[in-house]
């Protein structure tokens, strides 16, 4: 019986520390990628723009496509934001950045297509 009750606790042991370590692995994190055009934006001012916003880890302003004046951004997507709130955050992190510029065109982009976003 002692033999017993000793399995059980090993068992009960083991599982329970697999249950904590599951829970202490980090979850992946997804984002939504939008496509953004800025009339007249050059990349050394994407560059600095990019680089002073380096802290905000929901909205990451990924790179800068020269031949279509366009931006690729990603936010997180575990934000409680629908797409056109997010679309509107974005425009509006632009607009105070660049208040000269013209932002065309907004547009979602698939996560199979932002790796050849400029392409």
């Amino acid at each position: 019986m002692n033999h017993l009750k000793s399995l059980f606790g090993a068992l009960l042991f083991v599982f329970t520390t697999l249950a904590v370590e599951a829970q202490t692995e980090t979850q992946p994190v997804y984002y939504r990628y939008f496509s953004v055009e800025v009339q007249d934006l050059n990349q050394s001012e994407f560059n600095q723009f990019a680089a002073a916003r380096t802290a905000n880890t929901s909205l990451k302003f990924e790179e800068y496509c020269s031949t279509t004046s366009s931006l690729l951004i990603s936010f997180d997507a575990a934000q409680p934001k629908r797409i056109e709130e997010m679309k509107s955050e974005i425009t509006s992190e632009l607009q105070s950045a660049f208040p000269t510029k013209t932002i065309s065109t907004i547009s979602t982009v698939s996560y199979s297509n932002h790796s050849n976003f400029c392409e």
